[in-house]
């Protein structure tokens, strides 16, 4: 809502965007976020809590990385030019912060899929069993995350013990 000098919130009586700027805009029970503008707080949710990230151009390549703590769990897709890119993880029990993971890739797009390593040696085929129609291939590690090149299709990941 505007809280400019001479209104209430959530008044604009000149429809003039200048008096609705700054410290003027705030926030409460009665004001709607259902416009295009109020959906900018979704952007964070699908990098921060689904770990998608858009890194190509036209959408042609996504990292998919989940929080290596944090949550349990997380499930959703982001929706890109070239399809809906869907993920579900859940963190398996133990110190590792490893998760188990699907994903689905549209498509004609590349992901690069990151996921906690744990502790584990690392074999030619990584700390992850890998199935799926993305052509799954481990690609080594870095900083902590096991990384995997991945094509279109649904792809699983489970952690090996």
């Amino acid at each position: 809502g505007c809280s400019a000098a001479g209104g209430q919130a959530g008044d604009n009586d000149s429809y003039n965007d200048t008096e609705c700027t700054g410290a003027a805009i705030s926030q409460n029970a009665t004001d709607s976020f259902s416009h295009g503008w109020g959906s900018a707080g979704v952007y964070p949710v699908t990098r921060g809590l689904l770990g998608i990230t858009v890194t190509g151009v036209g959408a042609a390549s996504v990292r998919v990385a989940p929080p290596a703590s944090g949550l349990t769990s997380a499930s959703g897709a982001e929706y890109t030019e070239r399809g809906p890119v869907a993920v579900s993880w859940h963190r398996v029990p133990g110190p590792d912060g490893e998760v188990s993971l699907r994903v689905t890739v549209p498509d004609n797009v590349q992901a690069t899929v990151a996921l906690p390593a744990g502790a584990h040696r690392y074999t030619v085929s990584g700390a992850y069993a890998v199935s799926g129609a993305g052509a799954p291939r481990y690609e080594g590690t870095t900083d902590g995350r096991a990384l995997y090149a991945v094509g279109s299709g649904r792809t699983t990941f489970a952690p090996v013990s």
